[in-house]
């Protein structure tokens, strides 16, 4: 009600039909948000640059002080090309681009909120009338966010691949998570297919909290059992 206003939308905001400083308190709404107002002055063939740089604190003074702190021009020159290199830094570490990073990162936020092309059809997830406690049998605590993978067919072992990655990535930025990677294939070759995905799981993942894979297989009768065949790291 405060930016929007009753009636209008996000491309035609009430609050750009008000001049002046904005309100500094917010309407009647569940999930409040941060807005900011500058006014810039572009004259005829002229190039204004707008950096926006985001920080967090625990108090006002804190805050303010990041505020002074990333004023300074020179400062900002230096903050960017330090955080270009760190971000470089980690791709070659995980041997990743660009846009492999963008990828995780969209994907990223299907872990942190709830994305309905990502989850299990309604039916199934109803039809769930286990806690917390039925993964421990799996050795899966389910105290981090879960992403699983269901893999039946070794042509999609590229998919495995970019998760394994995605994985490295998130724990580099801090972002813990368990991957869980559920073989289904049934055929005879189903055990080198199993070997195959091991091979990718590196060896220093092992027992710490968010560097953990569970390579699960299903039974031999093809069940959807993965307990007697289970590899844990």
């Amino acid at each position: 009600m405060e930016f929007i206003g009753r009636g209008n939308t996000v491309v035609n905001p009430r609050v750009m039909t008000i001049p002046g400083p904005l309100s500094g308190h917010q309407g009647s709404v569940l999930d409040p948000i941060v807005a900011i107002r500058h006014k810039i002055i572009i004259e005829p063939e002229e190039t204004v640059t707008l950096e926006l740089i985001t920080g967090i604190g625990e108090t006002k003074e804190t805050c303010q002080n990041l505020i002074d702190k990333y004023q300074d021009k020179h400062h900002q020159d230096r903050v960017f090309e330090l955080a270009w290199t760190h971000s470089q830094v980690v791709l070659r570490q995980i041997n990743a681009s660009e846009g492999d990073a963008q990828w995780y990162g969209r994907l990223a936020s299907s872990i942190l909120f709830i994305n309905s092309v990502f989850r299990a059809d309604p039916s199934i997830l109803i039809s769930n009338h286990r806690g917390q406690s039925g993964l421990w049998g799996y050795s899966i605590s389910g105290d981090l966010p879960i992403v699983l993978l269901k893999i039946e067919d070794p042509s999609n072992m590229e998919l495995v691949k970019q998760l394994v990655q995605a994985h490295a990535y998130w724990r580099l930025k801090g972002l813990a998570v368990d991957l869980v990677i559920w073989n289904e294939a049934h055929n005879g070759y189903r055990q080198n297919f199993q070997n195959e995905i091991e091979a990718l799981i590196p060896i220093e993942y092992k027992d710490r909290p968010g560097r953990r894979f569970w390579s699960l297989r299903s039974d031999i009768n093809g069940g959807s059992n993965p307990v007697s065949n289970r590899s844990t790291y």
